[in-house]
């Protein structure tokens, strides 16, 4: 399984340092479901920080850490947007985030959600289909992050192909 190629990856490289998983229980107000891979990352490992001696690390948050990127990133909820199913789950070595997509019918999709682009219509690229992509490609393209390099073609933006879907009781 490709995931736990990445974990024994991770664990035998020194550049790189794993945490033991903790004892936990990831409740999601919402009930959401995690993605095959992730939840079995986080069985296997806890807070994990790739390069970490380079200036360019990143640290995947443990999954206590896990919380909705609107909550972390602009300080509220916003129901009424599909960012409302993002959870933030990496943080790059200037402090901003990466995010997991934990609807149903986008599952497991990764965006560059950083304090500029979060939840921003045609400004919040869709990184990688899986946390186990994202994973191996940030695992084995140094010295930069693989999503920033010029010649990256990304999955389009996270509001392609989305309809809206409106309620009658909400306040616009």
């Amino acid at each position: 399984m490709l995931i736990d190629r990445l974990i024994r990856q991770m664990r035998s490289a020194p550049e790189h340092k794993v945490s033991r998983p903790r004892m936990y229980e990831l409740f999601l107000l919402r009930g959401e479901v995690l993605p095959f891979d992730l939840r079995w990352f986080y069985n296997r490992c806890g807070e994990a920080r790739l390069f970490y001696k380079e200036e360019r690390y990143l640290t995947l948050l443990e999954p206590t850490e896990l919380i909705s990127a609107n909550k972390r990133i602009v300080g509220k909820d916003h129901d009424y947007d599909i960012s409302s199913y993002w959870y933030v789950f990496a943080q790059d070595a200037d402090g901003e985030y990466l995010s997991i997509d934990l609807h149903p019918k986008r599952l497991g999709r990764i965006y560059d959600t950083n304090h500029v682009n979060h939840a921003l219509e045609g400004y919040t690229p869709i990184i990688a289909l899986s946390f186990s992509e994202f994973l191996e490609r940030s695992l084995n393209y140094r010295p930069n992050y693989y999503w920033l390099d010029r010649d990256f073609r990304g999955y389009g933006d996270a509001y392609d192909n989305i309809e809206v879907e409106w309620d009658e009781d909400a306040i616009y």
